[in-house]
């Protein structure tokens, strides 16, 4: 009876890890060929052996033929195995999906066709895949698997973006796919060219495909109609400075900076003028910043890096010495001030 049981056990916890094996492949996607495609329905086929197995000793008993003894042993060993193999695939792609800390990246495709259905087994079993247009590779096509939910709000022809982001192991998997909101914003601005909600909806999705002349132009056009959301500047500047890209950054600061009294944008448009060539006026900025907001580190550090940046030390040393006193723990600011005190005393 102890071993009866134990075998139930072991076959209800092979069910159960099959499951998710499956349910991990189904959410985590992984773009590839055909292979990342059949793998789910591997995995289904070896959560139906287990349950079969599991019936088997659960209804029926063992078999008291030694020949179906065999047969049986062997079946569960191999399946036992493959179901191991596919949880463990499962746990992989959970924490390359769990521990990920990526932007998702958008690309713009359209969908082809939809395959797959649905069996009703008491309650509904669902497996779609779409056919769509490579970005990867123009000409040809990628098979992605999607969710029941995709799959009742998207059709085919329809344009769309896959959000892709890098992977905890850098294994990039597919987070979402959804409408073409760029598309869509378009085609409503056609008709309502002062839709400023809609304005800042593109330029926010922009933003995720990482298309930045476009961003800021749309950025731009809705702050035009909204000049005091002083938010939505704050949030797209991140990329333009993390990637050096300063004249898109003065772009999109520069009307706002005139319009609003607000000591972060012209901290962030100061800083900005003095990576374009422009630093007797980004310094003014910075200066105004730093007038009106005393308690913030950034702005005196970012007067110093303009600086430090030119070897002007003697300059440097005063703000190095401000932003450091307002947030002790600063290692890139301990650092330029350790060289342009070792610098002024050569």
């Amino acid at each position: 009876m102890t071993a009866w049981r134990g075998a139930v056990a072991l076959h209800v916890l092979l069910f159960l890890l099959s499951v998710f094996g499956v349910w991990a492949q189904l959410t985590h996607r992984i773009l590839g060929g055909f292979v990342f495609l059949i793998l789910p329905l591997v995995g289904v086929a070896l959560a139906c052996v287990s349950l079969a197995l599991l019936v088997n000793h659960a209804v029926w008993g063992r078999w008291t033929d030694e020949r179906w003894r065999r047969i049986f042993a062997r079946v569960e060993l191999v399946s036992g195995g493959l179901v191991l193999a596919f949880f463990m695939y499962g746990v992989f792609l959970t924490l390359n999906a769990a521990l990920d800390v990526s932007r998702p990246t958008e690309y713009q495709s359209e969908i082809k066709s939809f395959e797959g259905g649905a069996v009703d087994v008491g309650f509904p079993i669902s497996f779609w895949w779409a056919n769509i247009h490579s970005w990867q590779k123009p000409g040809t096509t990628e098979r992605l698997i999607v969710t029941d939910g995709e799959r009742r709000h998207l059709y085919g022809g329809e344009l769309i973006v896959v959000r892709v982001r890098d992977g905890f192991f850098q294994v990039p998997w597919v987070s979402a796919v959804v409408r073409d909101e760029v598309e869509w914003s378009r085609r409503v601005l056609k008709q309502v060219p002062r839709a400023g909600w809609v304005w800042k909806h593109l330029a926010v999705h922009y933003y995720r495909r990482r298309q930045w002349p476009e961003m800021v132009a749309a950025a731009s056009e809705y702050l035009r109609l909204y000049p005091n959301d002083t938010d939505l500047p704050k949030y797209l500047i991140e990329p333009l400075y993390n990637i050096g890209h300063w004249k898109e950054a003065v772009k999109l600061l520069e009307p706002e900076a005139a319009r609003v009294s607000d000591p972060e944008i012209y901290a962030l448009y100061g800083f900005a003028l003095t990576r374009v060539g422009r630093k007797a006026e980004g310094l003014k900025w910075l200066e105004k910043s730093y007038a009106l907001d005393p308690g913030d580190w950034w702005t005196p550090g970012a007067l110093a890096y303009a600086h430090f940046a030119d070897r002007e030390c003697p300059a440097a040393i005063p703000w190095l010495e401000r932003s450091l006193a307002l947030r002790p723990t600063n290692p890139q600011v301990e650092d330029e001030l350790k060289q342009c005190r070792a610098g002024a005393n050569q």
